[in-house]
Order: structure tokens, then sequence, then C-alpha cells
């Protein structure tokens, strides 16, 4: 392996597009439907109760779909001190990110880096992984 395929390669570019697609009005679409919204108030409603166990919903436990969505979102809100669309879809958002990143690694450990880099960035460009990134869903 050369050390220009050591350095960063295309790990600037992978991060410019993620911060322009994904971070670049993440707060500024109004919260989407009752899912995203209800991921919200679930949050809300763990970190205001203490309970991290089990996710509530209106006082009644919440178990129709599993917490870890939940508890990134209530992460989030506690660490930014509030809920808001941006930190309630931020973990999406990151979710993403790292999802591209482990493809970039992926790459480097199976020796062709630059097919690596170029699966991250074309997994930010669908479609279907951009719309679940920029929402408070379990999706993404």
């Amino acid at each position: 392996m050369t050390s220009k395929e050591r350095g960063p390669g295309g790990l600037p570019t992978l991060l410019l597009l993620w911060i322009v697609l994904y971070l670049t009005g993440l707060g500024a679409l109004d919260v989407q439907g009752s899912l995203e919204g209800l991921r919200i108030v679930v949050a809300r409603s763990m970190v205001e109760s203490g309970d991290w166990v089990v996710p509530s919903f209106a006082g009644e436990p919440y178990l129709l779909k599993p917490p870890l969505v939940n508890w990134a979102i209530a992460a989030s809100g506690l660490v930014a001190g509030g809920f808001t669309a941006f930190v309630a879809r931020l973990p999406s958002a990151l979710a993403v990110l790292a999802t591209a990143l482990l493809l970039v690694a992926w790459g480097r450990r199976r020796g062709a880096p630059r097919a690596g880099q170029v699966a991250g960035i074309l997994y930010l460009l669908l479609p279907l992984v951009f719309e679940k990134g920029i929402r408070a869903e379990i999706e993404s």
C-alpha cells in the first residue's frame, strides 16, 4: 500500500458531502407525520421521566418498536439541552455518516480503498438513504 493510499483519500469529500446534504437545513423542515413526532415525544418522555428502559407515550408503555432510536434521540436532546427538529434528527444523520465511514473502512480493509470511498459517497447519495437520514425515524 502506498503512502497515497494510506492518506485521507476521499474522506474530506465524503465529510463535506455529508455536511452539505445532511446537516444543512436538518432542522428547517417541519416535523413530518405522526411517526417522526411520536419518536420525539417518546424520547422527551424518557428524559423527563428518567425511565430509559421502557419508553412511554401518554403515560403508557410504548413497545411497538425497538427503543434504540428513542434512546439516541433522548441522548441527543439531553446533550443539546432540549428537543428541536435538528436535535431529534441528528442521530439519523449520524447513523448515515457512520454507515458511509464503515463502507470506506471496509474498502480499505479489503485492499480497495478507492472502492470503499466511492461506495461511501454513493451511499450518501442514495435517495432512500437521504430521505430516512434527515428524519427522526427508526429506518435510518
